[in-house]
């Protein structure tokens, strides 16, 4: 199977799309990412391509979602202790993210 390189411009761009082909896989084998991992983990799959791939992806999906919460939070930190200043005076919205 021929592989293709995507590049995206952020990492979120990323993170969604990497949740896009993990929930074709959790469709198609009626089984989420997190349960497949461990049976994966434990060698209670095939090694086919297509379990390697679903594997690869779930890996980067949680390196991605565990950087992108560590510069919330960083953020966070930093607009809190008043290190980041609001220069504009332009009304930001709440985003309420959960992880």
């Amino acid at each position: 199977m021929r592989k293709q390189i995507i590049e995206y411009t952020s990492p979120l761009d990323a993170l969604i799309a990497l949740t896009k082909q993990l929930n074709t896989y959790e469709i198609k084998y009626q089984m989420n990412s997190e349960e497949f991992f461990a049976k994966y983990s434990q060698g209670e799959t095939s090694d086919d391509e297509v379990f390697v791939e679903w594997a690869g992806n779930y890996q980067h999906y949680l390196a991605l979602h565990q950087d992108i919460k560590s510069k919330l939070k960083d953020s966070d930190r930093i607009y809190q202790r008043g290190t980041l200043k609001n220069t504009c005076n332009c009304q930001f919205p709440t985003l309420l993210l959960k992880f």
